[in-house]
């Protein structure tokens, strides 16, 4: 399918807002990278402080990515791709969530 404007996820401008995805019952995905596209003509207000997390179960959630006055999008309109981190033991890498909130 064409996906266009029409498709848009976007929080609140409230603390601890924010967007999640469930992929569906009975699936998993292994998120080892997500990309992101800033939604405004400027770069003003673009996302600076945000977590990538990870759930089975929408009660517990794991940490995958954490970003910290992160300046990569300073462009209306930008797109901007991300790594996931995981434990330095590696042992979220190969877990599959179905769950995943921004």
């Amino acid at each position: 399918p064409e996906f266009g404007f029409d498709l848009v996820n976007m929080t609140t401008n409230e603390p601890d807002s924010w967007v999640m995805v469930d992929i569906g019952e009975d699936r998993g995905l292994v998120l080892t990278a997500y990309t992101i596209q800033h939604g405004h003509s400027s770069g003003a207000n673009a996302l600076r402080h945000w977590e990538l997390q990870g759930s089975d179960d929408k009660k517990l959630w794991a940490r995958l990515r954490v970003h910290s006055n992160d300046l990569t999008i300073t462009q209306g309109f930008q797109i901007a791709t991300f790594y996931t981190h995981h434990d330095d033991d590696g042992s979220q890498r190969l877990h599959g969530f179905r769950y995943f909130r921004l």
